[in-house]
């Protein structure tokens, strides 16, 4: 009463609904009582592997922040609810392993594989395969070596594998696998960015600024918050040169990233590595959709093994 109508109001009623959504309890139950809240039961905000429930829930936790400056601007709240993360998903398609997957009620149809390509960028063609499609690049990967065990006692729902390690320029980063195997791993096509553990991450990032300085590159400030390493490529023509990174798996099998994967490029002013840090060691790190560009991903249930393929869209 008697405070200045603005939207940041508006957003923190909106955040309050969708955390009664989610939590099915409104703010006036009697457990909430003293300095326990709707926010203070959910938890804090985290950044990890997404489902619908807990990306709502991210969000209703940012837009009900006790603070107003620390809450969501309306046209954010609209950009993640309307369109997605980054302002380019057209619809879901659920390939997991939970029962309302298309994979799991049609898995006898195509032999439980299926495999698919995201291209380098949106006028580029990629591909979705069933069965007998899938079955040709789960044999190019075994050819090549790109194949990595599918760890289906992690859970029902994702495709969890295990990361022993990253490299940058060739070189492996000092980071002990206790740190991938204690947050767990899944690969995700509708998670964008590629999120790591902070210890990970930190090697990552300290590791590719190195190099990138060494090629004579100028640093440009963070951009859309998760993306804190970025460069100016403004003036530059041609090919640009950037030190590779590989994503090692159990098993030896190797991510070596398209050039497409390994920068997001918001503007030639902003180009960001393309990975961030979860906000705890313990949280599930995730192998986004931009890693994946160029290459065909190949997932067959029934031998519980992932395979990655490069150029293959």
């Amino acid at each position: 009463m008697g405070l200045e109508i603005s939207t940041a109001g508006d957003v923190y009623s909106y955040g309050i609904i969708l955390l009664e959504m989610v939590m099915g309890r409104c703010p006036t139950d009697g457990p909430f009582v003293g300095r326990l809240n709707l926010c203070g039961l959910v938890g804090g905000p985290r950044i990890g592997a997404w489902s619908c429930v807990e990306r709502l829930t991210e969000l209703g936790l940012r837009c009900a922040a006790d603070s107003p400056g620390d809450r969501r601007a309306i046209g954010r709240v609209s950009m993640v609810v309307g369109v997605g993360l980054f302002g380019q998903s057209a619809g879901v398609l659920g390939l997991g392993r939970g029962r309302t997957s298309l994979m799991v009620q049609a898995g006898n149809k195509y032999s439980g594989m299926f495999a698919y390509c995201l291209p380098a960028d949106p006028s580029g063609t990629g591909f979705l395969d069933f069965g007998p499609g899938a079955a040709t690049m789960a044999a190019v990967a075994v050819k090549e070596a790109r194949q990595t065990p599918m760890l289906t006692y992690k859970g029902p729902r994702y495709y969890y594998v295990g990361m022993t390690g990253i490299k940058v320029g060739g070189h492996l980063l000092p980071i002990s696998r206790s740190v991938f195997s204690a947050a767990g791993m899944i690969v995700d096509s509708g998670t964008v960015i590629t999120r790591l553990p902070p210890l990970a991450y930190r090697q990552l990032r300290l590791a590719f600024a190195k190099d990138m300085a060494a090629l004579g590159y100028q640093k440009a400030p963070g951009w859309f918050e998760m993306l804190d390493t970025c460069f100016n490529l403004t003036g530059l023509q041609g090919i640009v040169l950037l030190p590779t990174v590989s994503l090692v798996f159990q098993g030896g099998a190797s991510l070596d990233m398209d050039a497409t994967g390994i920068l997001y490029v918001a503007n030639v002013s902003h180009a960001c590595l393309a990975f961030a840090a979860n906000n705890r060691n313990s949280d599930m790190a995730v192998i986004g959709s931009t890693q994946q560009k160029t290459y065909s991903f190949m997932y067959d249930i029934g031998k519980k093994v992932v395979g990655f393929t490069p150029g293959a869209c």
